[in-house]
């Protein structure tokens, strides 16, 4: 067995099991979440591991739809990113419509505000 076989059948293969599967995704999504708690950008794990893995689901629902068939993968790359990830500006918005009816904070709602419009926030 060379490297590339040994990579795909012990490594991308669970993966790719766990990380395209509704029960992974909501963990892998939850664990994202945690992991803001120690600073670390869930955008490095995603694009680099879970991208990829979400893009075969597109390619063999292209082909299974191509060839007449059902879709076979829920979850794939257009799901996630449409649902799955918020973005720092969609979190932002819900932040700034918070503020905005909180009556006693208007100065930071202001602030917020301008920040939002200029699309000067943290991704």
């Amino acid at each position: 067995m060379n490297l590339i076989s040994w990579i795909t059948t012990f490594i991308q293969e669970p993966l790719w099991h766990i990380g395209t599967g509704i029960v992974g995704t909501l963990i892998i999504y939850t664990m994202a979440n945690l992991l803001w708690l120690f600073w670390i950008h869930f955008s490095v794990i995603y694009i680099s591991i879970l991208e990829p893995l979400l893009i075969i689901n597109v390619v063999q629902n292209t082909a299974a739809y191509n060839a007449g068939h059902s879709i076979p993968n829920i979850i794939n790359l257009s799901l996630v990113q449409s649902f799955g990830v918020t973005g720092g500006l969609g979190v932002i918005k819900c932040l700034l419509i918070g503020n905005l009816l909180d009556q006693p904070q208007q100065g930071f709602s202001a602030a917020w505000t301008i920040s939002c419009l200029a699309r000067i926030v943290e991704y």
